[in-house]
């Protein structure tokens, strides 16, 4: 077992040419189960908070692979987006990058790769705690999809907007999307329609000296309110996959999850 360095660009290249949705497959992560309540625990609330959630990625996909697919996959099939509701999202996204970061025109410029994204499911990212609702100690299967600003001149990037003056290395990337969270109820009753968080990164991307990253993220959600994601992913090879080995903690309150 072993950090892979490359972890961010590998999985950021593989988007591009690895376009195909596989079965999400693999083991599932379990937890305790929660005594008498048929492995099933009510998640809280912590006091002066409307909503934590806690979601962990614990499967892995080859390397070969890439850690992105298609994320035309995401908006059609996940989210049902229109073709029209598609595209003010994706404009959506380059108007936040240019405000938050200074980075214009982010899909037309030779040192920026602007591209849609779809967290391939077997990474086997899940939801485990959600505050009010009692989630299977297999939690929910979370989807994560949007687009992505990624520097690409290898001497770097000097942002503006928000961060006017700082500085960022190749390799950095930013992120808009959203998360939907794949409620299941037993039985045969129909599942209730999923939980759609969008979030957008407050702070660039750097990849970590493992690979990895640290991340933080605003939310905005029609069930919790406003929020903030915070995160890290601690990728490992294992036999030639890689596991992205993510934690993401998300807090919403009138403060913005603050």
């Amino acid at each position: 077992m072993r950090s892979h360095s490359l972890f961010a660009l590998v999985g950021l290249i593989g988007a591009l040419v690895h376009p195909s949705r596989p079965d999400a497959g693999g083991d599932t992560a379990r937890g305790h189960a929660c005594a008498g309540d048929h492995g099933s625990c009510k998640g809280t609330t912590p006091e002066g908070y409307d909503g934590f959630l806690v979601f962990m990625a614990t499967g892995s996909v080859p390397l070969s692979d890439g850690f992105f697919l298609d994320g035309m996959i995401f908006q059609e099939e996940i989210l049902g987006r229109t073709p029209a509701e598609i595209e003010q999202n994706r404009a959506d996204a380059l108007a936040y990058f240019e405000a938050r970061f200074g980075i214009a025109d982010a899909d037309a410029r030779p040192d920026v790769a602007f591209l849609g994204f779809y967290a391939d499911p077997r990474i086997d990212y899940r939801a485990y705690v959600i505050s009010g609702q009692r989630v299977p100690p297999e939690g929910y299967v979370v989807h994560d999809g949007g687009w992505i600003a990624l520097v690409t001149d290898p001497d770097g990037l000097t942002l503006g907007g928000e961060l006017a003056g700082v500085h960022v290395p190749a390799g950095t990337f930013f992120s808009f999307g959203d998360y939907s969270i794949e409620v299941t109820r037993p039985g045969r009753g129909r599942d209730p329609d999923p939980i759609v968080i969008h979030y957008q990164c407050n702070d660039p991307l750097i990849p970590l000296a493992n690979g990895g990253e640290v991340f933080t993220c605003d939310l905005l959600s029609e069930e919790f309110g406003a929020g903030r994601a915070q995160g890290m992913t601690s990728p490992v090879i294992e036999d030639g996959n890689l596991r992205p080995n993510g934690r993401t903690v998300l807090t919403f309150s009138d403060e913005g999850g603050l």
